[in-house]
């Protein structure tokens, strides 16, 4: 018995010491309240991977490589949960961020 308990107390230290308990990583993803509480999940799903597709994005890495997708995917409705494109420094100067702040009044 105590060779048990020493066992799994080593381990969870081992664990602990080793970064193993740690909170989930900090994720992005393409989201939209008003598709969400109209739909079921799995239409849901389907339509968000539809229109990522129509933007140019691959719904499986779920990002955008440029800000053509992004802005293509936030003119459909769908909110990225770490901001708007043109809120990011690498886009700040970029001349098609000059629409959206007109209408953003930015």
């Amino acid at each position: 018995m105590k060779n048990i308990i020493l066992l799994i107390s080593l381990s969870v230290l081992t664990a602990c010491s080793m970064r193993g308990f740690e909170p989930p990583r900090n994720t992005s993803y393409w989201t939209s309240d008003k598709y969400y509480k109209s739909m079921d999940f799995v239409d849901y799903i389907n339509f968000q991977n539809k229109e990522m597709r129509e933007c140019g994005i691959d719904p499986f890495m779920g990002y955008h490589k440029n800000l053509k997708e992004g802005l293509c995917m936030e003119k459909k409705g769908w909110v990225y949960t770490q901001g708007p494109m043109c809120e990011y420094e690498y886009y700040k100067d970029d001349p098609a961020c000059d629409d959206w702040k007109k209408a953003h009044k930015q």
